[in-house]
């Protein structure tokens, strides 16, 4: 399986030092046999920042990451569209759908 990053980049505009967390959150839109179709927090970062700073929250996305609960309550990856999504809170996301395609 390819791996790919997630970046989210998270700037401070207060004015005293703080530490944002980035949340990343999995959902299945299509395909696959798990039910419910639910959004899952899958990881988070912590960024330290002082005034004015950005930084970014990179996280890596690996078969863990994708994996989900089958019927016969394995793990695996199935073909099928996903969403990922990063922010701040799980009010406040950005996403972007990835495709997996079933293997020829």
């Amino acid at each position: 399986m390819a791996r790919l990053r997630a970046h989210r980049q998270r700037p401070h505009t207060g004015e005293r030092p703080v530490c944002e967390t980035v949340q990343l959150y999995v959902r299945r839109l299509s395909g696959g046999s798990s039910w419910p179709r639910v959004r899952e927090l899958r990881g988070f970062a912590r960024l330290d920042l002082r005034p004015g700073e950005q930084a970014d929250a990179v996280f890596a996305i690996d078969a863990d990451t994708l994996a989900s609960v089958t019927r016969d309550l394995g793990l695996a990856v199935e073909p099928g569209e996903l969403l990922l999504e990063t922010g701040p809170s799980a009010t406040e996301t950005q996403g972007a759908r990835l495709v997996i395609e079933p293997p020829s």
